[in-house]
C-alpha cells in the first residue's frame, strides 16, 4: 500500500506543478483559458485528478478518490465554461486532495 501513496503523492507533485504553470501564467490563463497553454495545462490537470481517482479507490484510499473525482468534475465544467467561480472550485478541491493524500500519508 505505501508504494500506492508514493505514486498518488507523486502524482499531487504533478498537480502541483501543473497548478504552478496556472500560477505563473495567471492573468492570461484566468482570461483566456481555452487556448494554449493553458487549455493543456487543464487537460494535464484533468488526466492528473482523473488517475489519482482510480488509484485511490484501487488501493482503498476513499478521500483520495473522492477528492479527486471532484477535482476532475471542476476540470470538466471549466474546460465547458470557464468563470473565476469554477476556477476557485478547482483551487477548493485540489486543496482537498493534498489534505487528503497528506492524511494517507501520515497514516490516517
Amino acid at each position: 500500500i505505501r508504494g500506492g501513496m508514493r505514486t498518488a503523492d507523486g502524482s499531487l507533485l504533478s498537480v502541483d506543478m501543473v497548478m504552478g504553470s496556472f500560477s505563473r501564467q495567471r492573468g492570461s490563463v484566468r482570461t483566456d483559458l481555452l487556448s494554449g497553454p493553458g487549455l493543456e495545462a487543464l487537460g494535464a490537470l484533468k488526466q492528473l485528478v482523473h488517475k489519482l481517482a482510480g488509484s485511490g479507490g484501487t488501493f482503498g484510499f476513499w478521500e483520495i478518490s473522492d477528492a479527486a473525482e471532484k477535482a476532475e468534475t471542476a476540470c470538466e465544467a471549466m474546460l465547458e465554461t470557464p468563470s473565476m467561480d469554477r476556477w476557485r472550485s478547482i483551487e477548493g478541491h485540489l486543496e482537498e486532495l493534498r489534505n487528503a493524500v497528506n492524511g494517507a500519508l501520515d497514516g490516517g
